[in-house]
């Protein structure tokens, strides 16, 4: 799975790398951060027929529009590669709405064989993680659980395969809007009431050989040679499906992170 990830650049950094024009309302709110999590508004991008890229705002946790406002705080953040096609809530999205999201590392929990390194997260960074602090650690098998950030050995910001989707949001009987109008990821809609959500789901494939040893999950990676074939909405199924493999071997680096002071 993939449940934490961070991204550092400015948005000026972003449209270099990715080719694009970098919206008003990204270039004067984004926040840089070391760690996004489920429910954050993170960005992603997309691409017309003509092969323009364009930077938007989604809501990390997915949720189909046909589901309407029946479940909008659901939070489907990961789908798994191997069933993507296959099921009626994610393949519509796979097939026709497809996404990149920039990053430059993310994080797994694994286990280190000395159990004293556990001593190294601080309280402070396990509710970071959103992980509530252990009353008791648990030191069986000669092993302990801890926090690493893996990244591409070549230290370049990456880009993680994902889906997206747009839903519809009435206004309530009351015709008031709901708590979605005051975040990035929504987008009023003043000529008929109600909001749009942007959502999106990072799709996770089998870990390669450079991280299996800290999780047997992790997110696909999109190389950079291939993120238009990605995007286009012309790539065959055949095409995609290749594209959703792990990274080669020799690609990621993992670093316990962090340490406590």
């Amino acid at each position: 799975m993939c449940g934490r990830f961070s991204l550092k650049l400015q948005p000026n950094e972003l449209a270099e790398l990715f080719s694009l024009k970098v919206p008003e309302k990204i270039s004067t709110s984004w926040p840089p951060s070391d760690i996004f999590t489920p429910g954050s508004a993170i960005l992603g991008i997309t691409s017309d027929q003509t092969g323009n890229r364009r930077l938007s705002y989604y809501r990390w946790g997915f949720t189909p529009s046909w589901i309407g406002n029946k479940n909008i705080s659901g939070l489907i953040f990961n789908t798994r590669s191997e069933t993507i096609q296959s099921k009626s809530s994610f393949r519509p999205a796979f097939f026709s709405r497809r996404a990149l999201i920039p990053a430059d590392g993310f994080f797994e929990w694994g286990y280190v064989m000395d159990p004293s390194l556990i001593d190294e997260i601080s309280e402070e960074v396990m509710f970071d993680f959103g992980y509530k602090a252990p009353k008791k650690r648990s030191k069986s098998r000669g092993r302990a659980k801890k926090a690493f950030l893996i990244s591409r050995n070549d230290g370049m910001t990456f880009a993680l395969a994902a889906i997206f989707d747009i839903t519809y949001i009435p206004d309530d009987t009351s015709g008031n809007r709901t708590e979605l109008s005051l975040k990035n990821y929504a987008e009023p809609r003043p000529e008929r009431g109600g909001q749009f959500l942007y959502s999106c789901s990072i799709i996770t494939t089998e870990a390669n050989a450079d991280i299996a040893h800290i999780h047997h999950r992790q997110p696909v990676i999109i190389e950079k040679g291939d993120w238009q074939d990605w995007l286009s909405p012309n790539s065959s199924p055949q095409e995609l499906a290749k594209l959703l493999e792990c990274s080669p071997i020799g690609t990621l680096g993992s670093d316990p992170f962090p340490t406590g002071s």
